[in-house]
C-alpha cells in the first residue's frame, strides 16, 4: 500500500472518529487524546535518548500528564461538580521544572563528562512542548463558550494540515 493511500485511510477513518471526539468532550474526548500526547512524549524520549540525551520517560510524564489535567477549564471539563477556580498550572509546572533539575544535576555529579546540558533542554522542550503546548487542545475544548467544539476542531484541522504538508 503506498504512503498516500495509507495517509488517506488513516485520514477518512480517524478524521470522522475524532471530530464526534472533540464534539462529545469530557473524558471521551481526553482520555483517547491524553494516551496519544503520551505516545507522543514516549516517542520524544526515544529520540532524544538516541541523540545521546537522557530524558527518563517516568520522570517527565507525571509533570506532562498535570500540564493536561490542572488548568481550570479542563477541571471544570471533566469535573464540573467540582467547581474548581483555582489554577494550579503554574505550581505544577514549578515542581517539574525543580524535578527535572534535580534529576540532571544528578546526572552531572555522576558522571561530570555526561550531556548534563543538553539533558537539561530536552526534559524541559519535553515539559514545555508535549505538557504545556499539549494541554491547550484540552484547556480549547474546556473553555465554557459557545462554539469550544468547533474551536477545538479547527486547532486540530490546521496541526493535522501543517503536519501533512
Amino acid at each position: 500500500m503506498s504512503d498516500l493511500r495509507r495517509r488517506a485511510l488513516v485520514v477518512f477513518t480517524l478524521g470522522p472518529l475524532t471530530l464526534f471526539l472533540i464534539y462529545l468532550g469530557g473524558w471521551f474526548y481526553f482520555l483517547p487524546f491524553a494516551a496519544l500526547l503520551a505516545i507522543a512524549l514516549f516517542e520524544f524520549t526515544k529520540l532524544a535518548e538516541r541523540s545521546g540525551w537522557r530524558t527518563p520517560f517516568l520522570l517527565l510524564f507525571p509533570f506532562v500528564f498535570a500540564q493536561w489535567i490542572l488548568p481550570e477549564p479542563v477541571l471544570n471539563m471533566l469535573l464540573p461538580e467540582l467547581s474548581i477556580s483555582v489554577e494550579f498550572l503554574a505550581l505544577a509546572l514549578l515542581i517539574g521544572l525543580l524535578a527535572i533539575l534535580g534529576y540532571v544535576l544528578w546526572l552531572y555529579e555522576k558522571r561530570p563528562e555526561s550531556n548534563a546540558p543538553g539533558s537539561w533542554m530536552a526534559n524541559v522542550t519535553a515539559l514545555v512542548l508535549m505538557g504545556w503546548l499539549g494541554s491547550h487542545f484540552f484547556r480549547l475544548r474546556g473553555l465554557e463558550i459557545e462554539n469550544a467544539a468547533a474551536w477545538t476542531a479547527l486547532a486540530m484541522l490546521g496541526t493535522w494540515i501543517a503536519d501533512s504538508g
